[in-house]
């Protein structure tokens, strides 16, 4: 789509070129003679460009070699339309760059500028049709790889999700096992020491049961001496008793506890397994998408999807700040407030500023595009604050940002944090300036950790650089 509509740039360009043609400031028929003047140039520097339309940031048509001779159509400003062996573009033309001569004539046998110009908007009109044919049949191709880009984003969000969920599992399994073997190993001494215990009672009541009940209380020097030694013999006998089956429940309980380790153990077993089994497949899909971003950054068509697939998803994200606009306003104590911390906010991660905001041109494609905020690359999971007081409006999975949360500031300023790993605020949540609200994630096509940064001002984006404070 990009191609197709620099193809009709040059096509409306070259429209232009033909109405001018005949201009008499760029060509003129003598009055007696009939001849046709046309002002001419020569170029001066070595890899002069020509652009598509007048300015610096327009894409570059050809480079020009030095002594390379040129037709001038007309002149805008400091800029002068040309045509060089049969391409039209704008050359920077101050003095020094080009030398211009006089107007020189075109003879009858000479091609006009006229017939080098139709026969180029002939043959762009060709790669214009060629260009439809081939993106008519790529719209299914281009569905598919959008798709894939974002059921992989979506599945890695998910598994990773699980692993964490299986981590904190484990962690807690592992707490587990832990207090029982410290439960087993205080069992195990109680029983010790009760054993021991119990095989001295055992002793004593062998003893007793060799020398009998009757010699000792034969030994009672009165009935009620008698009567005393005997309660004493039950009590003692019925005390050895409780010893012995307190040692018995102990062992049971040993037993039991045994078998609950023997169970934690083989959860964590099955935890870790799940785990490496999470692991592996968060690892297939890593490797998938980087297939998929790999086909995307190497050839055209792919490219254009995904660029395709970012467009979208930007018209999405300013769908969604225009429905936030509309909501309720952030009361806070903050309120009418961002406005004065412009050029003083805290970078909102730590990391790399590695995409600028603003007009960019997608170097395979030469598509122009323009980013409405900055991207930050930074180590996965590192903590995310917010630039400033807020209210949460929107913290949820976004096709295309992944994870996102955008804050509501009040007076109609809004910020956006994309590509999120973890959200730790919810849609309503206050949040107060330098809070932790989230941690950089890799989704979407970035293709690494990195968050992307916005600020909006009454659904507008502006260049957060004019925000933060540079120190």
């Amino acid at each position: 789509m990009a191609g197709m509509l620099v193809f009709h740039s040059k096509i409306f360009a070259f429209l232009i070129c033909v109405a001018l043609l005949g201009h008499p400031a760029f060509a003129s028929r003598e009055a007696g003679g009939g001849e046709v003047f046309q002002k001419t140039g020569r170029v001066n520097v070595d890899g002069l460009n020509l652009r598509l339309d007048p300015g610096l940031n327009f894409p570059v048509v050809k480079v020009l070699k030095k002594g390379a001779t040129f037709r001038v159509i007309r002149q805008q400003d400091e800029w002068l339309q040309v045509i060089e062996d049969g391409n039209v573009g704008w050359i920077y033309g101050k003095e020094g760059f080009v030398t211009l001569y006089t107007a020189s004539p075109v003879g009858d046998g000479d091609r006009t500028d006229l017939e080098i110009a139709r026969e180029r908007a002939l043959a762009l009109e060709r790669q214009i049709q060629e260009q439809r044919s081939a993106i008519s049949g790529f719209s299914d191709k281009e569905q598919e790889i959008v798709s894939a880009l974002h059921q992989t984003d979506l599945a890695l969000h998910q598994t990773r999700r699980q692993a964490a969920d299986i981590t904190v599992e484990l962690e807690m399994v592992g707490g587990e096992i832990a207090r029982l073997e410290k439960d087993i190993g205080d069992l195990a001494a109680d029983i010790q020491e009760g054993r021991d215990y119990a095989g001295q009672r055992l002793t004593a009541l062998y003893k007793l049961s060799v020398l009998g009940e009757m010699n000792l209380l034969a030994s009672a020097t009165s009935f009620h001496d008698l009567l005393k030694q005997k309660a004493a013999i039950r009590k003692i006998i019925a005390g050895d008793c409780r010893v012995i089956g307190t040692l018995l429940d102990r062992k049971r309980e040993l037993t039991a506890l045994l078998e609950a380790l023997e169970e934690q153990k083989a959860r964590q077993v099955s935890l870790e397994s799940t785990y490496q089994a999470a692991i592996a497949r968060l690892e297939a899909e890593k490797q998938k998408r980087r297939q998929i971003l790999s086909e995307i950054s190497t050839q055209k068509e792919n490219r254009l999807a995904a660029l395709k697939y970012l467009t979208d998803a930007a018209d999405r994200l300013d769908h969604a700040i225009s429905a936030l606009s509309r909501g309720p306003r952030f009361e806070g104590k903050e309120i009418k407030t961002f406005a004065g911390f412009k050029g003083l906010l805290k970078i909102p991660v730590n990391g790399r500023i590695v995409s600028g905001y603003g007009k960019y041109t997608e170097p395979q494609s030469g598509a122009a595009h323009f980013r409405k905020g900055i991207v930050i690359q930074s180590e996965r999971g590192s903590p995310i604050r917010a630039v400033f007081a807020g209210r949460t409006v929107f913290a949820s999975w976004l096709r295309g940002y992944g994870n996102v949360i955008i804050i509501d500031h009040g007076d109609s300023f809004h910020t956006v944090y994309a590509h999120a790993d973890d959200l730790f605020r919810a849609k309503g949540d206050a949040v107060e300036t330098g809070e932790v609200i989230a941690t950089v994630g890799d989704s979407g096509a970035l293709g690494r950790p990195a968050l992307y940064f916005e600020i909006r001002h009454h659904g507008n984006s502006v260049d957060p650089l004019h925000w933060i404070d540079n120190s």
